[in-house]
């Protein structure tokens, strides 16, 4: 695991109740680690993305953080700040305010609501999630079987980052039957056929979002999709082009 980063600060726990349409998780809290990474260097994000795969926790995109209300049923996500400070809202719209700069790291169970308020001119973090796993936006309230997703999704043996006090050994306990990952992870995704790729991906819908996760491609243009890669490996779609069917 990454030894080059002393949390300088008590780990923060919330424990949130369902808010409106945000479940949040009642099982399992908000870790905040409190400049819990002491960046140095051209390029801290790359350092975070090191000190979270280190722990378990694959990084899968930079950038900021929605200024809308959201949760995610498909994944725990670590949050690494990579610079600039943000104030956010975490549990839903009557949730807990809480205050975030460089080098903080935040842990957030699935089903837990958060949203940016502000921010200051080029905040940027990085996200993470156990393997396996990916931040799926939802912004309504969860069906019986998201429920039972964010019950049950299994989650690391250690946290995203090195944890001297036992924060995430003492609040994500072992003893929750059957929610940790084994050790070796969840083994590797099989590649889904080119041909179900149309049906799939012709769902997406656009909205104020913009923004959705894809497959990795060899050409993006075999879907039939225009789409330009970032460093946060999500595609931004300006737009939606006719699948080739043949």
């Amino acid at each position: 695991m990454n030894t080059r980063h002393t949390p300088s600060t008590a780990s923060q726990v919330l424990r949130l109740q369902p808010d409106d349409w945000v479940p949040n998780n009642t099982r399992l809290p908000v870790l905040i680690y409190p400049h819990a990474i002491a960046l140095h260097g051209s390029d801290p994000a790359a350092q975070i993305e090191r000190t979270f795969e280190a722990n378990g926790w694959p990084a899968q995109w930079r950038d900021g953080i929605y200024a809308y209300h959201h949760y995610h049923t498909e994944g725990h996500e670590a949050l690494g700040v990579v610079c600039g400070q943000a104030r956010l809202m975490l549990g839903g719209p009557r949730g807990r305010e809480v205050q975030v700069s460089a080098g903080d790291v935040l842990l957030l169970p699935a089903g837990t609501g958060h949203c940016k308020l502000d921010c200051s001119p080029g905040f940027l973090v990085v996200g993470a999630y156990p393997p396996g796993q990916h931040a799926d936006i939802r912004r309504e309230a969860p069906t019986q079987a998201q429920l039972a997703c964010i019950a049950n999704l299994p989650f690391p043996d250690h946290g995203p980052v090195q944890d001297p006090q036992g924060a995430y050994q003492q609040h994500w306990p072992t003893s929750v039957e059957g929610q940790r990952l084994p050790p070796e992870g969840p083994g590797p995704i099989a590649p889904e056929p080119l041909e179900t790729l149309p049906q799939r991906l012709g769902r997406v819908v656009l909205n104020d979002i913009n923004s959705c996760y894809l497959p990795a491609l060899p050409d993006p243009q075999l879907a039939g999709v225009s789409c330009q890669a970032q460093t946060s490996r999500r595609c931004t779609l300006p737009t939606v082009k006719k699948f080739r069917t043949t």
